[in-house]
């Protein structure tokens, strides 16, 4: 599966998505230290923190902070996935006719042009990338996916949110059609220095043993280690 995803890297050469994935995450941190009962250790949110400033170098093929609505990909802080990989023209024909198409909504065309917030973009800017979807009103649009759906998450946090990350890609997956979800979490000695009772890579596994008779997505764990 892995193999087959192929994304620009940060050159604009076409690359596997599992080396780009293994390029973002390998290399030196830059991490906060606290001192725990078992030592030394770092803080989880500087290294959520590094994480995503580290992602921003790919950030023509991963957005971050992605929801589903509607069989939509939109944007908004602590919501949905933390990063996404996804056709963006078809998630803008698919906008356009669940607001204007032939089911539309009520006063679509102007809910429509008031998503540029969940884009991260000024009006002026949003409006002028949806215009060319606009015409005939009341009627659908074709829809055409050329690339594959990939979503994915940082997690650090309670033990338990494994469970919540879970029904979440279920419920996406009921959505849109996910070809692979990426959990990024720690295992080791990393896990020794960041907490007590937070997610980690044995834990996931787990957990998605106990279920995966009813996930049906592609999953790449990946626990992330100090060298």
């Amino acid at each position: 599966m892995l193999r087959t995803i192929l994304v620009p890297d940060s050159t604009g050469a076409t690359v596997p998505l599992s080396s780009l994935v293994t390029t973002w995450l390998h290399g030196s941190y830059n991490l906060t230290g606290i001192t725990r009962d078992k030592g030394d250790g770092y803080k989880a949110d500087s290294l959520n923190k590094e994480l995503r400033n580290r992602m921003s170098t790919y950030a023509s093929v991963f957005k971050g902070e992605t929801y589903i609505e509607d069989g939509c990909f939109l944007h908004a802080a602590n919501k949905g996935f933390d990063f996404a990989m996804y056709d963006e023209i078809y998630n803008l024909q698919h906008l356009r006719n669940v607001y204007i198409g032939s089911k539309g909504r009520l006063e679509g065309a102007k809910r429509l042009e008031e998503l540029y917030k969940q884009f991260n973009m000024d009006k002026k800017n949003w409006i002028a990338k949806i215009t060319p979807y606009l015409d005939k009103p009341m009627h659908d649009i074709k829809e055409s996916q050329n690339v594959l759906t990939v979503v994915g998450e940082l997690q650090f946090g309670n033990w338990a949110l494994v469970n919540h990350d879970l029904l979440r890609l279920m419920n996406a997956s009921n959505e849109v059609t996910i070809s692979l979800y990426i959990y990024i979490t720690s295992t080791g000695d990393l896990t020794n220095k960041l907490s007590d009772n937070i997610v980690t890579f044995n834990k996931f596994k787990n957990t998605f043993e106990e279920n995966k008779s009813i996930i049906k997505t592609p999953i790449w764990l990946i626990g992330l280690d100090e060298a």
